[in-house]
């Protein structure tokens, strides 16, 4: 009986298992029919691994099942989220570290420029002073005191002079190599100087580059590496075309441009994985962002807080989780948890994907079209002025042997046709001032957007961001939208040198198709309106930090749940466990689904705290930049004026001079030489005048404080940094040789790197560079200043971006 019960027993199993099978079959087939999703969020699912995850739970949205009820679902979710995040903060790393890659680059391409302006100008300055000590004074002075052969002797000097130094400065420029590029040991962690060809990249982001974007044959790195070829002669598997400054070598300048433009192509070609990372999380969600209720009852947080949660939609979620702080963990309220992050991190990312739109735009802007037009007209200031010197000392030679030989009126002729034919070029030289036009090559950009003009593609501006813009701003007492005080900021600070009351410069602007060519002001000013704009979007991560820690705070694990720190964690992962406080809390998340909802909620706390850092920095480089930029501009300008008027007054004179010496009437030829003096003494004038030029004015606006205080441990009155970003600064790298902490090695930098100009050593240039009130004055705000102030502030924000690194090593453990 006992032998046949189990006999038919095994039969009864194996029926059993069927039937579960089979009735199993049509929810299995739907995760893979109604839940099937878009090529782009299948492609995300399938780089982070989690595309059978994925497919499930939106197969379970798609039937009507109970998504906040179910166990294994909640799990499902709860790794997706992981995943995400944890992709997001590889692709934030690796972008903090092509952004200090590229601030080292700019900080070395900015040294070697000021070198070479430098020689270039001192070059000009010498040439002024000869012509005007030999030419103006010492030749006229001679031939007042009948001291002919002298004055004849200077001529020919003041000739060779004028020749030999301007082909000096040729030479200079074309022989010139910037030395001293491989990056201090002190900083290895963030700069490595390595050729630019995308290895050494987080896991994910090189999956995502050797990926075919959906449609295409070509991976990413490919399609790359061919625009790269087109574009710059950039060859992946040619390492000495890539723009390495790691070998110790001195290299030309373009070797420094060519690394920036990489650095940046390599970065915004990364960027494009965000869009991925958003349409796989609004599926998994079951929606995208939609437009708000401009309505809805109160929740009862801050301001910032309640405005950032009714532009998520998140007013039920927000009050049903609530009422359950304090009550024992369930289904109900970790699904409610993860439906709170979901939302808070899909916020962030269509928010971060319209901030990096700009950057985009900004980096084309900045590094292809202004630098472009810049070097342009640079050169060819620089070529006019050559070329006048050169033309000053060829017919000065031979005016000086006409002298020599007897045929004073043919040396006179001889300085006619100079002066006249200076005259000439310097006219030409003014007219170069403008710049130019150049070709607008790139589609309508953000701005188009922001304007409300009539693009052909809004892909710039969702809904979440309308709605973002069109909420009243803190700034200025809720009195009006953000939108509606950029304008009110762009005019009246005249941020952007044009009327935007005008459809056609908005259009200009905005780079619409009716916009055929750009100009230097131009874009100028549509880089000043982009930074601004950028700025703006990036103020959301403050609403975000807020919004989770006013509805979600910290809550306190019970001891008896806590079994110690994890020794098994790799350095950098135990450094930001440390750094959240949830190092013994890591043990509990591999067996507890709650802890590691915990753990993820605390990563992306302190994601969002040194990203609403990060941004505050940004602010405050954009501010100095612009004021930086305004006060090049008017320098440069003022000197290149200073210069022409040299050559025109030099050719005005020189032609009235030379006109009265051919008189056979000695009263005129006294007065010629007389001219000549008075031109001397202008020549000389106006040379000192542009030396002193070049130090650069003063501030034209007030300065405001800054966040510099806090790499030098510093308290202040007026800016303050979260305490995750203070900690940070203070904690140790588990990569550092020399066992400083984050700050103090960075001090270290910018003490030995010998790329600033001021010594960060004094008390009292750091109070001037931290700008605290009291500390820096109008006459101290000067360019040399702010300069090593944005240089600064450029590293300050990439060392706080490094701590993506250790979040994405932590959370990489709880999967």
């Amino acid at each position: 009986m006992i032998s046949a019960f189990r006999r038919y027993s095994k039969f009864l199993s194996v029926f059993l298992c069927l039937a579960i099978a089979f009735a199993s079959y049509p929810q299995a087939s739907l995760s893979y029919s109604a839940g099937s999703l878009s090529a782009d969020a299948a492609q995300a699912a399938d780089i982070l691994d989690v595309r059978r995850e994925a497919e499930q739970i939106v197969a379970w949205r798609a039937s009507g099942g109970p998504v906040d009820q179910d166990g294994q679902l909640l799990r499902q979710r709860s790794l997706v989220l992981r995943k995400i995040l944890l992709a997001v903060l590889q692709v934030q790393s690796v972008e903090s570290r092509l952004e200090m890659e590229t601030a080292y680059a700019y900080d070395l391409l900015r040294k070697d420029e000021r070198k070479v302006n430098s020689v270039n100008q001192m070059l000009n300055i010498a040439n002024f002073a000869q012509l005007g000590t030999l030419y103006g004074l010492f030749e006229p002075y001679s031939r007042i005191s009948e001291k002919f052969l002298q004055g004849k002797i200077a001529t020919c000097t003041g000739a060779g002079l004028a020749v030999a130094i301007p082909t000096l400065g040729i030479l200079y420029s074309k022989l010139h190599k910037a030395s001293g590029l491989r990056p201090p040991d002190s900083l290895r962690e963030v700069v490595d100087g390595k050729p630019v060809d995308g290895s050494d990249l987080p896991p994910l982001v090189m999956r995502y580059l050797d990926t075919p974007a959906p449609g295409t044959r070509l991976t990413r790195r490919e399609a790359m590496n061919a625009l790269w070829q087109k574009r710059y002669g950039a060859n992946l598997a040619k390492k000495e075309t890539l723009a390495g400054i790691d070998d110790g070598k001195a290299k030309k300048n373009f070797v420094l441009n060519s690394r920036i433009v990489l650095l940046w192509s390599l970065y915004t070609h990364i960027q494009g994985f965000d869009r991925q990372l958003l349409s796989l999380l609004n599926e998994v969600r079951g929606s995208a962002m939609v437009a708000p209720a401009a309505t809805g009852p109160s929740l009862g947080l801050k301001r910032d807080a309640e405005s950032t949660a009714r532009l998520l939609s998140l007013g039920e979620t927000i009050s049903e989780l609530r009422s359950m702080q304090g009550t024992p963990g369930s289904e109900r309220k970790t699904a409610l948890q993860l439906r709170f992050l979901e939302n808070l991190l899909a916020g962030y990312l269509e928010m971060r994907i319209a901030a990096d739109k700009c950057q985009e735009e900004l980096n084309y802007q900045i590094d292809v079209v202004l630098a472009k037009m810049n070097a342009r007209r640079g050169k060819f200031l620089q070529k006019t002025y050559e070329a006048n010197f050169i033309q000053i000392g060829t017919l000065g030679a031979l005016a000086g042997y006409s002298y020599l030989k007897g045929y004073t009126k043919a040396g006179n002729i001889f300085f006619t046709i100079s002066n006249s034919i200076g005259l000439g070029i310097t006219t030409i030289s003014t007219a170069a001032l403008h710049g130019g036009w150049r070709k607008n090559e790139s589609p309508p950009n953000s701005l188009a957007d922001f304007f409300d003009l009539n693009t052909p593609e809004k892909y710039g501006f969702t809904p979440l961001v309308w709605a973002y813009l069109n909420s009243p701003t803190p700034q200025v007492n809720y009195a009006m939208t953000r939108r509606e005080l950029l304008m009110k900021i762009w005019q009246e600070q005249k941020v952007a040198r044009m009327d935007l009351k005008n459809k056609r410069n908005l259009e200009k602007l905005g780079s619409m198709p009716s916009c055929r060519s750009d100009t230097i002001g131009l874009v100028q000013n549509r880089i000043a309106l982009l930074s601004s704009l950028q700025q703006e979007l990036g103020h959301f991560d403050d609403g975000l930090r807020d919004l989770l820690r006013e509805v979600w705070p910290d809550e306190r694990i019970a001891e008896d749940t806590i079994s110690g720190a994890d020794p098994s964690l790799n350095p950098s992962a135990a450094g930001a466990a440390e750094l959240l406080g949830v190092e013994r809390l890591v043990v509990d998340a591999r067996d507890d689904e709650r802890a590691k909802v915990l753990v993820t909620k605390r990563v992306l706390q302190g994601f969002f705290d040194m990203s609403a850092d990060a941004d505050l920095l940004n602010f405050q480089i954009i501010r100095e930049s612009q004021v930086l930029d305004r006060m090049t501009r008017h320098r440069d300008a003022l000197i290149q004026m200073t210069n022409i008027a040299n050559f025109y007054q030099t050719g005005i004179l020189g032609i009235i001079s030379d006109s009265l010496g051919l008189s056979s009437d000695s009263k005129y030829v006294l007065y010629g030489n007389r001219v000549n003096i008075v031109s001397g003494y202008l020549i000389c004038s106006l040379a000192l005048a542009a030396l002193l030029e070049k130090r650069g004015g003063w501030r034209p606006n007030k300065v405001e404080p800054n966040a510099l205080k806090a790499a030098f441990s510093r308290q202040s009155e007026y800016v303050d940094l979260s305490p995750s970003t203070a900690r940070y600064l203070h904690a140790v790298s588990p990569l550092s040789k020399n066992n400083l902490p984050r700050r103090e090695e960075l001090v270290r930098y910018w003490k030995q790197s010998k790329l600033l100009s001021v010594n960060v050593g004094r008390e009292a240039m750091v109070n001037k560079l931290c700008a605290e009130r009291g500390a820096s004055n109008w006459w101290t705000e000067n360019m040399t200043l702010i300069k090593n102030r944005l240089e600064m502030l450029y590293d300050l924000r990439a060392v706080i971006r490094t701590s993506n690194t250790g979040f994405a090593s932590l959370l990489e453990t709880l999967n």
